[in-house]
């Protein structure tokens, strides 16, 4: 890989996003709360754990290489951010991150199988053409297959 490339600061920026959001995980998995005597091994945030301690470690990898190139020499220049700003990962990205706690915002106060099949929906439509009906369709039928599925079989509630 060619020494001017933005791959390496590309790396330390997102391993520094991917530890910051795996200690999060973690310590919110440590919070949730336990079910009888077998403590965590019975709690929900069991497998956000596991996940988040691997996300951890490749977090601390791709750290660390970052380091090892130099990729915390972050050079920004206004022309650099602006086009950054305006490219259309970024504007993706907050579209994506805004419907994501627009939906954690109504989960709880909305029926979980009409707020998620409007986030669903929402999804669907921003980044793939598809007849509004069948899109419709996808959204109510997979949401309301899993929420039966927790809700009336596993009997696990949902928000």
């Amino acid at each position: 890989m060619n020494e001017g490339s933005g791959v390496p600061r590309g790396d330390f920026i997102a391993s520094v996003l991917l530890i910051v959001f795996s200690g999060w995980t973690i310590y919110m998995s440590f919070t949730m709360r336990r079910f009888g005597e077998l403590g965590l091994a019975a709690a929900p945030g069991l497998s956000p754990l596991v996940f988040a301690i691997l996300l951890l470690i490749c977090g601390l990898i791709l750290f660390r290489r970052s380091v090892v190139r130099r990729g915390y020499r972050l050079a920004m220049s206004r022309e650099k951010a602006a086009v950054f700003l305006r490219s259309l990962e970024t504007r993706h990205f907050a579209v994506v991150l805004a419907s994501i706690i627009i939906y954690y915002v109504f989960l709880g106060v909305v029926h979980f199988v009409l707020i998620s099949a409007v986030y669903v929906f929402f999804t669907i439509w921003y980044f793939k053409e598809v007849v509004w009906w069948k899109n419709l369709l996808i959204s109510v039928l997979t949401v309301s297959i899993i929420w039966y599925a927790f809700d009336q079989i596993f009997l696990i509630p949902l928000p």
